[in-house]
């Protein structure tokens, strides 16, 4: 499901295909970060979902204690699962997840775009969606 569960703190590295950075700062709603000689920042919902879509990993920091589960802003990524294992997989994201949060399917692979939004209904969540090239993203709101 979801690689990274727990929540990051300052001194935890970040990890791209374009070099690493460090976390040195947390406001409300952005991460500052060390990369390359430069602070750079980055808001917590983008930050997450690029985490959760692969596009970087955490490298968590040992010395650090009591780190709790992020529970937002996380995106469930369901391209190329099957049918049975997204089911799954979506019932346990929900359980886990708070809004805002994302999913990502590819709206052609048979995954049922509909009996997923149902679902969402059924949750009593309220939700937008949008297809951008060959993959859908449902956003939740609350």
């Amino acid at each position: 499901m979801l690689s990274n569960l727990n929540n990051v703190k300052k001194g935890d590295v970040i990890l791209t295909e374009f070099g690493s950075g460090v976390l040195i700062r947390e406001t409300r709603a952005r991460w500052f970060y060390l990369f390359k000689g430069k602070i750079l920042s980055m808001s917590k919902s983008v930050f997450w979902h690029s985490i959760d879509m692969g596009y970087m990993k955490v490298s968590y920091v040992e010395s650090k204690k009591y780190r709790t589960k992020q529970k937002r802003f996380r995106t469930l990524d369901l391209r190329q699962k099957t049918l049975e294992d997204a089911e799954f997989i979506f019932h346990k994201f929900i359980d886990f997840v708070k809004t805002p949060f994302n999913i990502v399917l590819n709206y052609e692979e048979g995954l049922d775009f509909h009996s997923l939004t149902s679902q969402l209904e059924k949750y009593g969540y309220a939700f937008t969606w949008e297809k951008i090239g060959d993959r859908t993203i449902i956003k939740v709101k609350q």
